[in-house]
């Protein structure tokens, strides 16, 4: 089973995007509403992947997913975010595996998820 960790500054989100994982079978290993939350919860959760969004207080996600993929390089993120920006491509930089937009459809998000986990 895939162990996911979500990281979303809007807790509509956060709340959506954790009941439409567990309803496809993923795990939703924690929820983290910016990057210093996401750090804590990856070392405490060990998920196999964080779907991190870009623009969050506090910490954001690019600065996020280059802390986890110094840390815990086996841990792959998924950024996912509302615009295509350059934000997305400093987090690919980063160590982001890939990106899906916010408008894509549940079965696209799944499908990325699953794909980019293994």
């Amino acid at each position: 089973m895939i162990r996911v960790l979500i990281v979303d500054d809007h807790e509509s989100v956060r709340r959506g995007l954790s009941a439409l994982l567990a309803a496809s079978g993923i795990d939703v290993a924690g929820v983290c509403a910016d990057g210093v939350e996401a750090l804590r919860a990856v070392a405490a959760t060990q998920p196999d992947l964080v779907l991190m969004d870009l623009a969050m207080p506090v910490m954001n996600g690019v600065e996020a997913t280059r802390a986890i993929r110094a840390s815990r390089p086996e841990i792959r993120v998924l950024v996912l975010t509302a615009a295509q920006s350059g934000m997305v491509q400093q987090a690919m930089d980063a160590g982001a595996v890939g990106y899906v937009l916010k408008e894509a459809s549940p079965a696209d998000l799944i499908e990325a998820i699953r794909l980019h986990a293994a």
